[in-house]
């Protein structure tokens, strides 16, 4: 090597320890900025000529900044439901212009303070316009070929009418049997109840909604009617009912409830209710929920004949839904016939006979038949003359739900208690506020209180991420070398999640570039060592006379 050559090779060195120590002084100038991913320099060894194995060789250095824009910076959380950061493979797809096109530019970053700006739009710390897939109010992507930017101000929830009342209330099994009225109807009776709520045995408020978005208040109230039954009813002021009367209650719904005997729900009746709203407003098609039944054979006490009798009197009769001899309960007329030697023998509807005998002595004394029929007998009552005792008809109700009978109205053990009153009609609503969660979808919440999906944020991933151009601002720019991006949903495969009220930090470590400081600042003393030598060198040459 000559000595202009080595002068050459320490000027090289000057120029790449310049370049290294550019490189560490911008990653600690961004240490603070969010998404800023720290940068390297990496050195090569430049060859300029060539010879024997041994010889020496001319060469140089060459540095090259290199940043590995895949490496994640610590997240930090902020207050802000709209500053978002991915945790994972990805980068915000965010647009110069609300309108996307073919002139539109889209730039790509790791995070950012989201907000909405005047027009509506949720835009960047820089303007930029996020995009996103819009979402029905299930989360369903409407339109998933193509992004749009997110915009909000035109969000609003039309007025929902209820079609559902969902209760979950306990009635309590000690309330005495309620005394109803003779020589009235049951109509009457129920809005004598409703005009003083007082005198019912339980009762709850709530309100249901129109298709127009009225709220009507409604009372749901409840009776005892005998042994594991009650009657129940709803009502509202007459100024809500067509041809009703400002003032007086109108009666808009009833039924029966009946239980099991560990306090489960078995059957309900009257659930379906047809109310002709004021206002011209279509007629409410209202199901009134009171959970899971467990279903199961109903005996009807208005059609005992003979000597039976229900509850209070002599026989008590309940049904399981499966017995031994059929795949489930059959409804008809079940007869209770006296064998003789204290057996009891019943008939099913088609014919099938099951004994069963009658225990002396006991409080209470029940006997069950192989068709799962339970008879208790009060304590007063004695073994009959041989012979047919009466009839009575069952009616088979279906199991409803999931069959349990207790994530609705229960008649446990224990005093009267509301655990919810739900209902899925809406008022008319603005938009209040909105958050986004992990999945990207950003979630409305508006003035009536619902809750409704908008938005889904697009995550872009690129085959060379590496490859991305940047661009002022903490934005990055679609290069040859990275590829085309793909547009995909937040967290499916392998995709960024999305970290909402957090910010990524700058992945700058600034004890690795003050030691990466050193290091350049020895290695371009070295350098310019080199050259001083070359120089007193040549000088010398010049000197020879």
């Amino acid at each position: 090597m000559s000595l202009f050559g080595a002068l050459s090779t320490g000027v090289s060195g000057v120029i790449a320890q310049g370049s290294s120590l550019s490189t560490i002084s911008n990653n600690i100038s961004n240490l603070n900025t969010p998404g800023y991913k720290g940068s390297r320099t990496l050195f090569s060894h430049m060859v300029t000529g060539g010879g024997r194995p041994g010889t020496p060789v001319s060469g140089s250095v060459a540095s090259l900044d290199q940043r590995d824009l895949t490496a994640q910076g610590a997240i930090i959380n902020t207050s802000r439901p709209a500053d978002l950061a991915l945790v994972g493979k990805g980068f915000f797809v965010v647009t110069d212009s609300p309108f996307v096109g073919p002139e539109t530019s889209y730039f790509y970053q790791r995070t950012s303070s989201f907000s909405e700006n005047t027009q509506g739009y949720l835009v960047s710390s820089q303007g930029l316009h996020l995009q996103g897939w819009r979402t029905d109010a299930s989360g369903e992507i409407i339109n998933p070929a193509s992004v749009e930017s997110i915009e909000l101000q035109s969000s609003r929830i039309e007025a929902t009418a209820t079609r559902e009342l969902k209760m979950g209330i306990n009635l309590t099994p000690v309330e005495g049997v309620y005394a109803l009225e003779t020589g009235s109807t049951l109509l009457s009776q129920l809005e004598t109840i409703a005009g003083d709520l007082n005198t019912a045995d339980y009762s709850v408020a709530t309100s249901l909604f129109d298709a127009q978005g009225n709220r009507r208040d409604v009372d749901v109230f409840f009776m005892k009617a005998g042994a594991n039954s009650w009657r129940w009813a709803m009502s509202t002021n007459g100024a809500n009912i067509f041809g009703g009367s400002a003032g007086s209650p109108e009666i808009i719904g009833s039924g029966d409830l009946r239980f099991n005997d560990d306090g489960s729900l078995k059957s309900y009746t009257g659930s379906n209710l047809d109310i002709a709203w004021t206002g011209g407003v279509p007629v409410g098609d209202i199901s009134v929920n009171f959970g899971s039944a467990t279903g199961g054979a109903d005996f009807d006490p208005a059609s005992i004949t003979g000597d039976l009798e229900f509850s209070d009197g002599i026989i008590d009769l309940t049904l399981n839904d499966r017995h031994s001899n059929a795949p489930a309960v059959l409804a008809g007329s079940y007869t209770v016939e006296a064998m003789g030697a204290n057996v009891l023998q019943i008939t099913e509807p088609d014919g099938s006979t099951f004994t069963a005998t009658v225990p002396a002595d006991a409080a209470i004394r029940q006997i069950t038949f192989g068709n799962g029929v339970t008879m208790t007998l009060s304590p007063q009552w004695t073994y009959p003359a041989a012979g047919l005792l009466g009839t009575i008809d069952a009616t088979v109700v279906e199991p409803s739900g999931n069959g349990s009978g207790a994530d609705g109205i229960v008649q446990y053990a224990s005093t009267y208690n509301t655990f919810n009153i739900l209902q899925d009609g809406l008022a008319p609503g603005v938009l209040r506020e909105f958050s986004i969660d992990e999945q990207g979808f950003v979630i409305g919440s508006y003035t009536n209180g619902g809750t409704r999906k908008l938005w889904k944020v697009a995550v872009a991933i690129f085959q060379d991420p590496n490859g991305l151009e940047l661009v002022s601002g903490g934005l990055l720019r679609e290069a040859e070398q990275s590829g085309r991006p793909f547009f995909r949903e937040a967290g499916t495969s392998g995709t960024a999640t999305i970290a909402p009220s957090s910010i990524e930090q700058s992945n700058v470590d600034i004890g690795t570039e003050f030691s990466n400081m050193i290091v350049s600042q020895r290695s371009y003393s070295a350098s310019t060592k080199v050259i001083t030598t070359v120089d007193q060198m040549l000088n010398e040459l010049m000197n020879i006379r």
